[in-house]
């Protein structure tokens, strides 16, 4: 059954899923420079290597900027090729992603384990992931173009 318009649990469910995997990316995956797929784990490398880079910027370009920025080219192909209801829906997971990515503080929440944290991140990530999917949207970048 299709989805045709976004109804309150759908955009609550967006909210959740794009808050739990902006907690994971920003306090475990970034942390313990360990890189997720699609446009979110670009933004990681990206901010890594220009802290290095750009004495300007010392903590690196946000990843926030880079998500949002990789993520602009395929609004067009989700148009196009999904329709205007899912263009929508897209826009509210990477807008809230972006958003939350951006403002999301910075715990002590990692251990020494890095297998540990490998589990709980993906598994974290992939809930949230799993609760954009739900609601018939997107966060962007390679499950947008999937």
């Amino acid at each position: 059954m299709k989805k045709e318009s976004m109804y309150v649990p759908d955009i609550a469910l967006v909210i959740a899923g794009t808050f739990l995997m902006a907690f994971s990316i920003s306090n475990i995956l970034e942390p313990m420079e360990l890189v997720t797929g699609g446009a979110s784990g670009i933004g990681i490398i990206v901010k890594q290597y220009t802290q290095h880079w750009l004495p300007f910027i010392p903590e690196g370009i946000p990843l926030w900027f880079t998500t949002l920025c990789l993520n602009i080219p395929l609004f067009g192909l989700a148009y196009f090729i999904r329709g205007h209801s899912f263009f929508r829906r897209t826009l509210l997971g990477v807008g809230f992603l972006t958003l939350f990515l951006g403002v999301m503080p910075q715990l002590n929440i990692i251990t020494e384990d890095t297998i540990l944290n490998i589990v709980f991140g993906g598994l974290i990530e992939g809930c949230g992931l799993g609760l954009v999917f739900r609601a018939m949207s997107s966060t962007g970048g390679s499950d947008l173009v999937a």
